[in-house]
């Protein structure tokens, strides 16, 4: 089981998890992106989260986790590349062997936030 913010978990079969507080990024007007939180059962924010299962794509070895469609924007796959386990894991999380490999980089690009802004909600 999965512990979430500390007070849900999340259990094998579970479709759905009431959590107390949602995290989204935005991107602003100049380009920066920010990260906000919003605490949920306040204002029209539901807080029921689904909780979607993990598919083994057997060829590659790839988790693949398909979200649903929804207005504006098509349905998206994610695909993990599986942690290693066991007493001959790596000590790292990384593709040590030719398979399964990570998808490949498609150049976008990659800055660090120049500051933290902090927005409190009422």
């Amino acid at each position: 089981s999965l512990a979430a913010a500390g007070r849900a978990t999340i259990q094998p079969g579970m479709t759905s998890v009431d959590l107390p507080v949602r995290g989204f990024i935005t991107t602003d007007d100049d380009g920066r992106q920010s990260v906000n939180f919003v605490r949920t059962g306040v204002g029209g924010v539901s807080p029921s989260v689904p909780v979607f299962r993990r598919v083994r794509d057997e060829l590659t070895g790839l988790d693949k986790i398909t979200l649903p469609a929804m207005a504006g924007a098509p349905a998206r796959t994610i695909l993990i590349n599986p942690v290693p386990t066991g007493p001959a894991a790596p000590a790292h999380t990384g593709n040590g062997s030719p398979g399964p490999k990570s998808p490949v980089h498609t150049g976008t690009g990659i800055r660090q936030a120049d500051s933290i802004v902090v927005t409190t909600f009422p």
